[in-house]
């Protein structure tokens, strides 16, 4: 009964996704890899901008050189940058590139448990194309709780954030049900491949 069960929920494919245990998840599955799709689309948009925008940059910045006169050129190029505030631009990341915060923070919450651990938070971060200052930043942040909200990234995101934790609580719940499946079913399969009549 379990091999009939198993290739049942596989499709005969020899393993089995979550989407076979919950099928109202194929169409989030399916909206999930259209938003990748189109992301991808827009980050070729975005580097076709930037080359663009590079290319007259660079011409104002001769331009701001020869007027400025050497020595102003000098000691601006040998000044040292000012770090960037990388939780600020975070902020401003995340907001900008996620219309739907909602959205935006299932594709950089990993475990879905409503809050980025430090892991999760610089994995975001390169994510997004920041890198650098990231300690700090996540400090800022978190505030020393250990761990970001949604709403460290914007504090008005309250209904949001309503939604997320239920999200993570029913996908906990979702999860742990799968798990239970699968360990009744692994217990099952073992009796049998043991040779032993189930029970």
């Amino acid at each position: 009964r379990i091999r009939t069960l198993f290739s049942s929920i596989s499709q005969g494919r020899g393993h089995v996704v979550l989407t076979d245990m919950d099928p109202t998840r194929k169409k989030e599955a399916q909206g999930v890899a259209d938003r990748a799709v189109q992301r991808a689309q827009e980050r070729q948009t975005e580097r076709q901008k930037s080359r663009a925008l590079c290319t007259s940059e660079e011409a104002s910045k001769d331009i701001k050189t020869a007027g400025v006169g050497v020595r102003a050129a000098v000691a601006e190029a040998t000044a040292k940058p000012r770090p960037p505030d990388q939780a600020e631009a975070f902020r401003q990341i995340f907001t900008s590139r996620y219309v739907d915060p909602v959205a935006g923070w299932w594709e950089i919450d990993a475990n879905s448990d409503a809050q980025l651990g430090f892991g999760e938070f610089t994995a975001a971060c390169r994510r997004l194309g920041l890198e650098g200052g990231l300690s700090q930043a996540f400090a800022k942040l978190s505030q020393g709780r250990g761990h970001i909200t949604l709403l460290d990234v914007n504090a008005k995101w309250t209904q949001q954030y309503a939604t997320i934790q239920k999200e993570s609580a029913r996908r906990r719940q979702a999860l742990s049900a799968v798990r239970d499946r699968l360990r009744t079913s692994c217990a099952a399969m073992s009796v049998i491949l043991a040779g032993k009549p189930p029970q």
